[in-house]
């Protein structure tokens, strides 16, 4: 629990002060639940979980954080454990919010469950690069698992972008009808716990690795 407690401040940060400024905004400037609404909500969700996650890694490399934890009487998966667990609550908690600031515009037609669909799969996606660069860095070490983490962190969304191209134009053009199949069914839902499933194996496949983190 040490370790949570340690990683969370950078998380309750975000969560306490930036995001509900955030939501303040959005319910000042729009009446109706729209695409820019999703969209603003998903982006600052990677920032909720990134930001927090790369400002913990750095303080632990420049105070010899990985050093210090490993010379404590606590196993291997207990460390591990700590260092994914805050992503997760954060992750929920997000989208928690994200659930009840939906709630608070008009929705026309499907768009609520259109903008809840969307925050699961912004769930679910969060926690595999958060998986990802937490399987990295445990592998690597933190200061060589930088020069991958840009593909964790960047490249990857982006070529995700590119491949939903047509997607993301049918969105803005408010077409959200085209994916009434995807919100109005179970499939969300599943994109996170198959998510989930990865976080863990992620998690497992770090605590298997032999050097601790630096």
């Amino acid at each position: 629990m040490g370790i949570v407690r340690k990683d969370a401040g950078a998380f309750a940060l975000l969560l306490l002060f930036v995001v509900p400024g955030s939501w303040l905004y959005l319910l000042a400037t729009r009446d109706a639940l729209d695409f820019g609404v999703v969209f603003v909500v998903g982006a600052l969700s990677y920032l909720v979980l990134m930001v927090p996650v790369l400002h913990n890694e750095i303080h632990e490399s420049r105070h010899g954080g990985y050093l210090f934890l490993a010379a404590l009487p606590i196993g291997r998966l207990q460390l591990v454990q700590g260092k994914f667990a805050a992503p997760l609550a954060a992750s929920i908690v997000y989208a928690l919010q994200s659930f009840a600031l939906f709630a608070r515009f008009e929705a026309a037609g499907g768009a609520l469950a259109f903008a809840r669909a969307c925050a699961l799969v912004n769930l679910a996606l969060g926690l595999c690069l958060v998986g990802l660069y937490y399987a990295g860095v445990f592998r690597f070490g933190f200061t060589a698992f930088l020069r991958y983490a840009a593909v964790v962190i960047v490249v990857i969304p982006y070529v995700a972008a590119m491949l939903l191209d047509d997607t993301v134009a049918a969105m803005l053009g408010g077409d959200i009808e085209r994916f009434a199949w995807f919100f109005r069914s179970p499939l969300p839902a599943a994109v996170v716990a198959a998510a989930l499933a990865a976080y863990a194996a992620l998690m497992r496949s770090a605590a298997r690795t032999k050097e601790v983190a630096r």
